[in-house]
């Protein structure tokens, strides 16, 4: 199992993460919008793992199709 999938799996696990209020307000977010923001985020760090994860084994793929 690559690494990139190890982290994806590892990263499915987290349920609730909890921001720094104390620089989400020094940036101007509110308490809300900071939860909305980190939780996004966790989001967005999955769908571009699994992507990056696609292309690798893409490429892997092409580079079996071109050693034969």
């Amino acid at each position: 199992m690559s690494d990139i999938k190890k982290v994806i799996e590892g990263l499915e696990l987290i349920e609730t993460v909890i921001p720094s209020y104390k620089h989400a307000r020094r940036k101007g977010l509110t308490d809300e919008e900071a939860e909305t923001v980190v939780n996004w985020a966790l989001e967005q760090a999955i769908i571009l793992l699994e992507q990056l994860l696609e292309l690798e084994q893409l490429l892997e793929q092409l580079i079996g199709a071109t050693d034969g």
